[in-house]
């Protein structure tokens, strides 16, 4: 069985908290990201400027890194532009500051420090790909995060995550590997012009094939794709669902 697994249920996210890390940039680097409000308290202002940034740019800005359609570096410059009271800094510490707080909420906890390895020793019998909507900063974080809290692993030295035009898995460990939205230019649950990430793997898996996944839409896609097993992540990971539970799907 191959198992399809979203990257995003192996760690915690938190747009908030992504907000957060943006609003201390603006609290420390500029007098008011919105002053034409003077009456609010300055950390309350700047999260309602940010927030409002966020949407307005993810379909010009975020979403083509996400799709590999722009580098990393041309992406930062992007950012620099929005938050545009830094560009008076040195590139290369504004674009430290701009990354890391892109990333900043990239964490583990109790609920999900146990998860990689969960998915290790399942992919001692099957292959386990690991899906996502992506950029090539936030792997960075995850790839370290992961590493770091599983030294013992044996992690491929050759891994290369860089924004490439490649429909082809990137190994990282022995029968685990990334397949990320930016490489394969599509999202894993829906695309307006070509077979979504999710669809395109598993056009490639033969066999019988169990997707985990938080997101309702990626488990609306997986009973679409008539997928063996679609499963809820907190399912799946909380009832450490072994190789005969999963059969009982089939």
């Amino acid at each position: 069985m191959t198992f399809f697994v979203n990257l995003s249920t192996t760690h915690d996210y938190s747009i908030d908290e992504t907000a957060g890390a943006f609003v201390q940039i603006c609290n420390q680097h500029s007098n008011s990201c919105l002053q034409s409000m003077p009456g609010f308290f300055q950390n309350w202002t700047n999260y309602a400027w940010v927030m409002a940034q966020f949407h307005t740019n993810y379909v010009s800005v975020i979403q083509p890194y996400k799709l590999g359609k722009i580098s990393t570096e041309r992406f930062l410059e992007n950012l620099s532009q929005i938050f545009y009271f830094m560009n008076n800094m040195d590139k290369s510490k504004r674009n430290e500051l701009l990354a890391n707080a892109w990333s900043s909420s990239i964490k583990l906890s109790t609920n999900t420090q146990n998860r990689f390895g969960k998915l290790v020793e399942q992919a001692a019998d099957e292959p386990v790909y690991l899906i996502s909507n992506t950029n090539e900063l936030d792997v960075r974080a995850i790839l370290n995060l992961l590493q770091v809290n599983n030294p013992d692993l044996e992690w491929d030295k050759e891994t290369d995550i860089s924004i490439i035009n490649s429909k082809e898995p990137i190994k990282i460990l022995p029968n685990v590997y990334l397949c990320l939205s930016y490489r394969y230019g599509s999202f894993k649950e829906q695309t307006a012009t070509t077979a979504s990430l999710l669809e395109f793997i598993s056009e490639q898996c033969p066999g019988s094939k169990t997707l985990v996944s938080q997101f309702p839409g990626d488990l609306e896609k997986g009973n679409l794709l008539g997928l063996n097993n679609v499963l809820n992540a907190e399912e799946f990971y909380n009832s450490s669902m072994s190789n005969s539970m999963l059969k009982k799907h089939q």
